[in-house]
């Protein structure tokens, strides 16, 4: 699944929600209210969602069922003023030894994820990458659609 465009970034509007302490160190990442709301966005499509967790020390995670596939997504920063959501398949050993690879489920996941990003007015800039892609900072890959 190479070739998949598994990481979306997009600009935000929620206030910081990150946490410091008196010596300027991080506590708790931003970004548990974007994540909250992404979830929320799921369970309306009658998904069965995790609650979010704090992902180590930089971001948020929770893993949505989408047609009896599980998918993790972790939402953190991506640079200054971008946020970036991850959405990984979790492909269990049975699942990969009968072929399925769960595609159009991750793909049907990500075109709701698409959807609710471009309806929700506290979200702009939205742009898929292949990890590939991101990791090269070919911002001239990236696609206006998953």
């Amino acid at each position: 699944m190479e070739d998949v465009r598994e990481l979306v970034t997009f600009i935000t509007d929620f206030p910081g929600d990150e946490q410091w302490n008196e010596r300027g160190d991080l506590l708790v990442p931003g970004g548990r209210m974007i994540t909250e709301s992404i979830r929320t966005s799921f369970q309306g499509a009658a998904c069965h969602c995790t609650p979010v967790l704090q992902h180590s020390f930089y971001g948020w995670t929770f893993t949505v069922v989408w047609q009896s596939h599980s998918i993790e997504c972790i939402v953190s920063v991506a640079d200054a003023l971008r946020w970036m959501l991850q959405m990984r398949l979790e492909r269990p050993l049975t699942r990969r030894i009968l072929g399925d690879s769960g595609a159009s489920e991750l793909k049907a996941s990500q075109v709701h994820l698409h959807e609710f990003l471009k309806s929700d007015q506290h979200f702009s800039n939205v742009l898929w990458y292949t990890q590939r892609d991101y990791d090269s900072n070919r911002d001239d890959k990236a696609s206006a659609t998953p």
